[in-house]
């Protein structure tokens, strides 16, 4: 940044900065004996404050252009779509429950099974205590198919 410096009849050191870009006002001429104990020097009347970077530092905060997105390319050719209605999705309640009680029964069988393997008692503990909750939600699962009026080993048979 080009300056001027000049010492004065106090011998002061009196520094002159010159704008950094065209069109900035300049700062007053400050010397030692004319800074504000309290103030920074950009404070006061006819002071411009610190110089305007912008333009030198404007790279921060720039992204580069990165991995190019994948874009959707268009068809040349029609495609027909088959579409469904909601009707063909209804699904009976009986057949969801008993899938989802089969499914509670083969984690009951998988828990026990690594319980029965497990190196030491700590882990036993854990996870037969994780099997018993597992089947808890198998017989509240089969409680609710009998009270549908549904036998649960019937209805769980086709997810074998």
């Amino acid at each position: 940044m080009p300056s001027s410096a000049k010492v004065t009849k106090a011998g002061a050191l009196s520094v002159e900065v010159r704008p950094l870009f065209l069109g900035a006002r300049p700062f007053r001429s400050f010397g030692a004996e004319s800074v504000h104990p309290t103030r920074s020097p950009y404070h006061g009347p006819g002071l411009a404050g610190p110089p305007k970077l912008g333009p030198v530092i404007s790279w921060f905060g720039r992204r580069g252009a990165g991995a190019e997105s994948a874009r959707p390319r268009g068809r040349a050719v029609p495609q027909t779509v088959d579409r469904v209605s909601i009707e063909a999705v209804d699904a009976d309640p009986i057949e969801v429950i008993a899938q989802a009680a089969y499914l509670e029964l083969s984690e009951f069988e998988a828990m026990s099974r690594a319980a029965a393997a497990a190196p030491n008692l700590a882990a036993k503990e854990v996870l037969s205590t994780a099997a018993g909750l597992v089947l808890a939600k198998h017989k509240a699962l089969t409680a609710e198919l009998r009270r549908r009026g549904s036998e649960p080993s019937e209805a769980m048979a086709p997810f074998r």
